[in-house]
């Protein structure tokens, strides 16, 4: 009877195991290993879940709402994995906190897959978002007084003349994705400063805007400082 006991304890605390193996399995959400490229991800409006024009344009304190996530129309969905946000150079720009994100006290770092950018003083600015697999996707806004922010909005030339320092109309675009980065390298996390980089798996450029202003991939029609 002894030796009965003894076995059905030992059973007993194999299950428990087993059961709390299986438990702590569970708990963790595959979706995060999933890469920019391999869910096509994009860098979005988020009120407007539309592609912004490479550069975008902003006037002095606008603040763009930003997303990574799939703006098809049938399957719209923000990306569900961690996103690491830099900027390069600094000083044009700053990151703001949103419900999704959280920003470094400087406002020159942010984690999460909604992220507001704040114009803070004229110039070029390229933003960078950065994957757990060292995938990058790389925008560049342009900043001038009296410009306003639209996602297919160019610069006014009637209002600035010249285009800000650093950038050319005929540079080439930085968007899309690099995947060159190493997820533990700082310069791909700070923006990398390397827009013309073509390693890696490469979209193309965001200034072909869809059609489509709002649909069921979370985003809203509201103003773009709202979000």
């Amino acid at each position: 009877m002894k030796k009965l006991w003894v076995l059905l304890a030992a059973l007993t605390v194999a299950a428990g195991l087993v059961i709390a193996s299986c438990g702590g399995g569970s708990d963790k959400n595959d979706d995060v290993l999933v890469d920019f490229e391999t869910f096509h991800a994009e860098l979005l409006d988020f009120n407007l879940w539309k592609n912004i024009n490479e550069p975008g344009v902003m006037g002095l304190y606008e603040i763009v709402p930003l997303a990574i996530g799939r703006s098809d129309y049938k399957n719209a969905k923000l990306y569900p994995g961690k996103v690491l946000w830099g900027m390069y150079p600094e000083g044009v720009v700053v990151f703001v906190e949103t419900s999704k994100s959280t920003v470094s006290h400087e406002g020159t770092s942010a984690e999460g897959n909604i992220i507001g950018i704040k114009a803070i003083a004229e110039g070029t600015v390229e933003i960078t978002a950065l994957d757990n697999n060292g995938h990058n996707i790389k925008h560049t806004f342009l900043v001038g007084e009296g410009q306003h922010y639209s996602p297919d909005g160019q610069w006014d030339e009637n209002i600035n003349p010249d285009y800000p320092s650093g950038w050319y109309p005929n540079k080439s675009s930085s968007s899309g994705y690099d995947g060159g980065g190493n997820s533990g390298s700082s310069s791909s996390y700070n923006g990398g400063g390397n827009s013309g980089s073509s390693s890696g798996y490469n979209k193309s450029s965001s200034s072909n805007n869809k059609s489509s202003s709002s649909h069921n991939g979370g985003g809203n029609n509201s103003s773009s400082g709202s979000y």
